[in-house]
């Protein structure tokens, strides 16, 4: 028990010491350092890896070798990549409505402002001429150009200046109160998108004798088809009840649409109608 407590007295006490000469700024420009590194060596591999699925993304071809003048093209078949880069450009488009939405409202009103009025139908026909050719474009740019529904053939017939659709429509919509989506529509199932037109007769308008019609234009095949509806009486109601598209389908479906015509597509015109216009958003120039 002596002995023990003799031991304890003898043996040296150890202390803690610390230095607080290094102070709290030299330890943070080590960890400072220390997550610079660290930062360095991980930026490169995230830069790469994020560029990587970018490209996988965007790019279903990619051309490995070129030897001898001539590319030779390796298919890389990635249901996710394909998965990804569809929903993309269905994005993108969605995007590319909300876009010319913007535009358009603000392109009226400034020819609203500029001119003085608070209509489109006060403007003169120099003005509505100028202004629907801005739309015309603006439309093609947005809608037709970037939509991943349609194929080449059938934007082509929105931008073949032959037919000019856009442009004629708007002007009719503008002169005659007609909705752009209905005649843009109605020449769309009366031509499958221009396949099957005749003569300029993007409407399928014929004469007494039960023939199709001639124009020397395809303004000329609008300008009769506008006049045909002003003069019916049975759509007197549409040219004062606004432009609710689906209520012209419905009256031209009425009294206008020869259903044999239609059989092929096992639903009615005015249905027919309806569905181009919702599926290529159409009803966005109805103004």
């Amino acid at each position: 028990m002596n002995s023990l407590n003799s031991n304890q007295s003898t043996t040296p006490q150890k202390t803690l010491s610390i230095d607080y000469s290094t102070t709290l700024e030299d330890n943070f420009h080590g960890i400072q350092e220390i997550f610079i590194l660290d930062a360095k060596s991980f930026l490169p591999k995230f830069l790469i890896a994020f560029l990587s699925i970018w490209l996988f993304s965007e790019i279903t071809e990619i051309n490995l070798f070129y030897t001898n003048n001539r590319v030779e093209v390796y298919s890389i078949q990635n249901p996710n990549a394909i998965a990804i880069d569809n929903a993309t450009k269905y994005a993108t488009f969605e995007t590319k409505k909300k876009n010319f939405m913007v535009k358009k409202h603000l392109l009226i009103s400034e020819y609203l402002i500029k001119n003085g009025i608070p209509t489109t139908a006060q403007l003169s026909e120099k003005e509505a001429t100028s202004l629907n050719i801005e739309l015309n474009d603006l439309f093609i740019q947005y809608l037709i150009k970037n939509n991943p529904d349609m194929s080449e053939t059938e934007k082509e017939f929105f931008t073949d200046s032959k037919f000019n659709i856009v442009l004629n429509a708007l002007n009719e919509q503008w002169e005659n109160h007609i909705p752009f989506s209905i005649l843009i529509a109605k020449t769309i199932s009366s031509t499958n998108y221009g396949k099957e037109n005749s003569g300029n007769n993007l409407f399928s308008i014929k004469n007494d004798k039960g023939n199709l019609k001639y124009y020397d234009s395809s303004a000329d095949s609008f300008d009769d088809f506008s006049n045909q509806l002003i003069s019916k009486i049975e759509y007197a109601n549409l040219f004062v009840g606004g432009k609710n598209y689906v209520h012209w389908a419905n009256q031209i479906n009425t009294y206008d649409c020869n259903e044999k015509d239609y059989a092929v597509f096992q639903s009615s015109c005015g249905q027919i109608l309806i569905n181009i216009i919702s599926e290529l958003n159409l009803d966005l120039l109805d103004y």
